[in-house]
């Protein structure tokens, strides 16, 4: 049931009228508990970083399932971890959990700290996860500002900045909205530090939208200032989008009847890096003819693009026979049958999907 603003009693303070809304209204998540686990509270937000709810529901599920503590995630390999993350995208925070895992496992005795400070010497945890984990894992007062709540405040205080300054005025601005005392020794609101971080991204995600915000249904619109203004929709100030550049390249699938597909793993300081993919060319911002990585007869057998966060990527796809598997680059040997066993990007995983529905259709 969602509340009416009418149901917010008069003089409420911003934070209590907030939290009277988000116990009838917030939404349902496999890592939001009655009695928070830090575990999973940490393990949703790293996965949470740049993706959906909707998204990482699966993956999150599956990754508690299969590693149920910060220990038994530590003594995983990354390639399993890398493995399971397939799909889930921006790999190097694949990578951060594990070595996240590992830090607190072998330093702090498997247990996540609990202050901002601390939180922020992990790997990839910066100051919006940081803040996000202290204080809903173990009720911590801290600001936690991620784009759903710096949209909220930008049009609660018809702030003008935009993009990078508007998290960092919010960050400041936000902090005198916080439960205060009234707040805190109301019995009815038991964790308010921890629902208050979360109320802000409910009502960003399912009220104070970017487009269209459901103004009528939002229990703080007596605070906000573009609501009475009625400039909801100039705020946050949009930031020129650029055209996104288009790099181009090729992948080339060696095969060898009796040995497999050769696949190599991405240098450790790369993009994707880690995973498993076909022999490539450099990736350059104009379209060519592609010098192949061996000499031998080769067969163009598609192309597949991606988008990645700063570019649009078309690759070429070129495919030949060995008849032995003598070649000088560094990788293995895999047969069509164990591809999948294989920690690959969702390019490469659109590559190998083209590769095998033009040598084994069946397969595909």
């Amino acid at each position: 049931m969602r509340l009416s603003p009418s149901a917010i009693e008069p003089g409420s303070s911003f934070a209590e009228a907030l939290l009277v809304w988000y116990g009838q209204s917030a939404r349902s998540f496999v890592w939001r508990q009655k009695k928070p686990n830090p575990y999973h509270v940490w393990l949703s937000e790293m996965m949470l970083q740049q993706t959906t709810t909707q998204t990482v529901t699966p993956y999150f599920e599956a990754f508690t399932k299969r590693w149920g503590s910060f220990q038994h995630l530590s003594q995983a390999s990354l390639s399993d971890v890398l493995q399971q993350w397939q799909g889930l995208g921006y790999y190097r925070r694949a990578e951060n959990v594990w070595r996240c895992a590992k830090e607190v496992a072998t330093n702090h005795q498997g247990v996540l700290p609990q202050e901002v400070n601390a939180l922020l010497k992990l790997p990839g945890i910066g100051p919006y996860t940081a803040a996000a984990i202290s204080t809903i894992a173990f009720e911590k007062s801290a600001v936690a500002v991620d784009g759903n709540i710096a949209r909220v405040f930008s049009r609660l205080l018809c702030l003008k900045e935009s993009a990078t300054d508007l998290l960092k005025v919010v960050r400041l601005e936000a902090k005198s909205f916080l439960p205060q005392d009234s707040v805190l020794k109301n019995k009815s609101f038991p964790r308010p530090y921890g629902d208050y971080t979360q109320a802000l991204r409910d009502l960003g995600a399912s009220i104070c939208t970017p487009q269209a915000p459901k103004c009528l249904l939002c229990p703080v619109r007596s605070f906000c200032k573009a609501a009475r203004l009625g400039t909801q929709g100039e705020f946050p100030r949009k930031k020129e989008k650029k055209a996104q550049p288009h790099r181009y390249g090729a992948f080339f699938f060696v095969v060898c009847k009796k040995d497999g597909t050769f696949l190599m793993q991405k240098e450790q300081n790369a993009l994707l890096k880690g995973l498993w993919r076909p022999l490539t060319t450099a990736w350059g911002a104009q379209k060519q003819e592609w010098i192949p990585p061996l000499a031998s007869t080769w067969q163009n057998i598609g192309t597949v693009q991606h988008v990645f966060t700063h570019f649009k990527l078309c690759l070429e796809l070129f495919y030949t026979q060995m008849p032995d598997k003598n070649l000088s680059h560094k990788g293995t040997w895999v047969s069509l049958a164990d591809l999948e066993s294989y920690p690959v990007s969702t390019l490469a995983k659109k590559a190998l999907k083209c590769y095998k529905g033009f040598v084994s259709p069946k397969a595909a």
